[in-house]
């Protein structure tokens, strides 16, 4: 999955101009079939929406894991998503990125990026750690 979407990025940043910075070195059981392919799609479908919409220059793609599970945040530096599109159930493609995450029994936001620049899109899926991923987590971010 780390390697799909760090690819997926490289490609998405040298096809649009948009610098695509990725921070997704973790541990995922890739026989986790449902749950990778949920999560590609999402920065998939949120990288399509950033370069339709936002005039972004950046975009960060993250995926870490916490005690509570994976969280999955793409940030882009465009203009940012309007209050009305949020309200679209249909806009954007945000149904389906949430439907994606509500299969795996976690939520998706949609809020301004830091500061109020650009949009922030945020999976959350729980999934506790292991003493055996935990291992293997702690060894990757050394």
């Amino acid at each position: 999955l780390c390697a799909a979407i760090e690819s997926y990025c490289e490609d998405f940043a040298r096809m649009s101009s948009v610098r695509c910075e990725t921070d997704v070195a973790i541990n995922i059981d890739n026989r986790e079939a449902t749950l990778t392919i949920a999560l590609f799609r999402i920065v998939q479908e949120s990288l399509t929406n950033i370069l339709k919409y936002a005039r972004a220059g950046m975009v960060s793609v993250t995926l870490k894991r916490n005690e509570h599970g994976l969280v999955l945040r793409v940030i882009d530096d465009g203009i940012g998503i309007t209050e009305d599109a949020l309200q679209k159930p249909m806009s954007h493609g945000l149904l389906g990125m949430r439907e994606r995450a509500l299969l795996l029994g976690g939520t998706l936001t949609v809020r301004q990026g830091p500061e109020g620049k650009g949009t922030c899109v945020e999976a959350v899926i729980p999934m506790p750690l292991t003493p055996e991923l935990e291992d293997i987590d702690a060894d990757a971010e050394a």
